[in-house]
């Protein structure tokens, strides 16, 4: 074994390590992958900073992480933050607590190489060439299309489950009224996107928990979902289970992670609305995701394999 090279990203939902392991310059194997729920989008206060509970949460759960990827022998770790740290106004003061205390230096990315990294790995994982990319976070969604196994437009927006779930949801049961207007919200912001009809009939390349959940949902206790693909039917079934029920029925779905019953159903509106307005077949699930974008690159780079991404 050359390496082992741990990827944290610090989301707007959780935290997610990744520890791959390096046989040989043609070789890896993913030897870990874990996450804790943090929340980070919700902890967004009506100033734009990360509340302080935030800072000792996020600070505990990376280091239980750590902990994790040196049982692996990790020697190096790449270490990410996306939307809910990029739009915090405090997010200095929130990576410098980090670093202070777990000795690691988190590196905001942009929306822009966000979807980069997504579309890296679901190229490898799902072995599509013309399709859309979906990574519904927390606190952002990015979305992608891809023709020929090229990316032809990216966007960042900010409609994630957990942001959408605090600004819409206020009843429980949904109400009818909120109903009405997260999906008024998410689907103006989707067809505000001047090319995204560009992906009509392509299926979906879904990264992000609660794309993840919604396969959980429909097929519990598989060891693994790379790969695992939905017809456009069955997520709409899936969605109108979540949609009648109650939060603490959600809960007791088999196969509902726990943590992602409130939030799930702003997630699911966004993948829903985009197979409603781009007659979607399919939902095909990028189970790695962000982490083993960022991993790809690093191995692409240092072993001098420029060639494969082009």
């Amino acid at each position: 074994m050359l390496e082992s090279i741990a990827v944290l990203d610090l989301g707007s939902n959780s935290a997610r390590l990744s520890v791959f392991s390096i046989q040989d310059e043609a070789h890896f194997s993913l030897e870990e992958y874990a996450y804790e729920m943090i929340r980070l989008a919700g902890s967004i206060t009506e100033d734009g900073t990360l509340s302080k509970d935030a800072f000792p949460r996020a600070a505990a759960a990376i280091n239980r992480l750590c902990r994790l990827a040196r049982q692996h022998h990790a020697v190096k770790f790449l270490c990410i933050a996306t939307e809910a740290v990029r739009k915090a106004k405090n997010s200095d003061v929130f990576l410098a607590y980090l670093f202070q205390e777990t000795g690691l230096s988190f590196e905001i990315i942009s929306g822009e190489k966000e979807a980069q990294y997504g579309f890296f790995a679901a190229k490898e994982e799902t072995g599509l060439t013309d399709f859309l990319l979906l990574d519904t976070g927390g606190a952002s969604v990015e979305i992608s299309t891809v023709r020929s196994g090229v990316p032809t437009h990216s966007i960042s927006l900010p409609i994630g489950s957990l942001a959408m779930h605090r600004r819409w949801i206020h009843s429980d049961p949904v109400t009818a009224s909120d109903f009405f207007h997260l999906q008024s919200h998410i689907c103006k912001a989707l067809t505000s996107v001047g090319w995204l009809f560009e992906g009509r009939n392509l299926p979906i390349a879904a990264l992000g928990g609660t794309n993840k959940c919604a396969a959980k949902l429909d097929c519990p206790g598989l060891a693994a979902y790379q790969g695992y693909t939905m017809p456009a039917e069955r997520i709409m079934e899936i969605y109108e289970k979540i949609l009648s029920s109650s939060i603490s029925e959600r809960a007791r779905l088999e196969g509902m992670e726990q943590g992602r019953e409130d939030s799930i159903l702003a997630g699911m509106t966004v993948a829903v609305t985009l197979i409603n307005l781009l007659s979607s077949p399919e939902m095909v699930i990028s189970e790695w995701g962000l982490g083993y974008g960022i991993f790809l690159e690093y191995w692409n780079k240092s072993l001098r394999k420029e060639e494969r991404f082009t």
